[in-house]
């Protein structure tokens, strides 16, 4: 009888064993986004009292496994609509997955080169993809050039500014990031920017992003020297999954007079940026969150419809249908 109370009291805790632990991490991941998350501080006084019930009923649900864990916390980042938070099964800034099978470039015809760029993530196969593009195949020669951009989740910044003097015709600008200050949030950007020191007065606060070159309110993204003569067209080709960094090049290519936008409307992931990397369990589970937001997003924000394309295509054939618009393009 003793034997077999003891075997009841070990089973009984050992099964609370992990619901506690995975209680815990849930309550780890709303401190991480309330602190950290800069969409979290935009939660309108009118949504702050449902925010509170929603939350207080998922904090009150008991977790008995990881599953329950992932789908509590997709359940409670669902609330803030934004696509820039996520979870994720591992630190992509340490474990970044690299493909170039998917970088693509050809001449379609004697007048029409065609560039298919999956992301903004890769350097090496970006670079490779221009270099080949521009020296063997003597891209800047055709008339006409399609920058496919569909299924391109974003990347970085940095990256797409790359195919900016193939395309500018003049000063191509960006609005003005804001930054949630967080030890956190400015630890993160430390390695990948110069930021200098976090002061007091700035901790916690909302500030212009560090790394901006200026703080006015629309910044200049890039200034050509002189214009190509080639391409004379160039149609960026977009679809609903291009996010992220490959939306901010789309606005910028819309700067352009040479420069139309075929496709469909983009995903809407581009008012808050700049994500971090928080770890909740290691090896097994982490959440991804924006740590920036365009200063005036509220009024001239993306994220709800994306970005709309010049022209509207259909599903099926689309090259051909960008090659069709070409001949009644002057």
């Amino acid at each position: 009888m003793r034997y077999f109370l003891l075997v009841i009291f070990l089973v009984i805790q050992l099964s609370g064993f992990p619901q506690s632990n995975y209680d815990a991490y849930f309550k780890k991941t709303v401190s991480i986004i309330e602190k950290n998350y800069i969409g979290y501080h935009y939660i309108s006084n009118g949504k702050l009292d449902y925010y509170t019930y929603f939350k207080t009923n998922l904090l009150n649900t008991h977790l008995n496994t990881i599953s329950d864990l992932a789908k509590n916390i997709q359940l409670y980042m669902d609330f803030f609509e934004d696509r820039h938070l996520y979870l994720t099964v591992s630190d992509f800034y340490k474990n970044a997955p690299i493909a170039t099978d998917t970088f693509k470039c050809a001449s379609i015809d004697t007048h029409t080169y065609y560039l298919k760029i999956p992301d903004f993530d890769n350097q090496a196969a970006l670079d490779s993809l221009l270099n080949c593009s521009i020296e063997r195949d003597s891209m800047l020669l055709f008339e006409n050039l399609v920058i496919d951009l569909r299924r391109n989740g974003g990347g970085k910044n940095l990256f797409y500014r790359r195919l900016l003097p193939l395309i500018a015709t003049n000063d191509m600008y960006t609005r003005r990031y804001e930054l949630l200050a967080t030890k956190e949030n400015w630890a993160s950007h430390q390695t990948r920017n110069k930021m200098g020191t976090l002061t007091e007065k700035e901790e916690n606060k909302i500030i212009d992003a560090p790394w901006q070159k200026s703080h006015h309110n629309f910044i200049t993204e890039y200034s050509p020297s002189g214009v190509n003569q080639y391409p004379k067209r160039v149609a960026v080709l977009v679809d609903r999954n291009t996010g992220s960094s490959a939306e901010k090049f789309v606005l910028c290519a819309k700067q352009s007079f040479k420069v139309k936008i075929f496709g469909e409307n983009t995903a809407g992931a581009v008012d808050f940026g700049d994500v971090c990397v928080n770890e909740i369990i290691k090896d097994s589970l982490y959440i991804v969150y924006p740590t920036t937001n365009v200063y005036d997003y509220k009024i001239n924000g993306v994220d709800s419809r994306g970005i709309a394309p010049d022209f509207y295509l259909q599903p099926e054939n689309q090259i051909e249908q960008i090659l069709n618009y070409f001949e009644y393009w002057n």
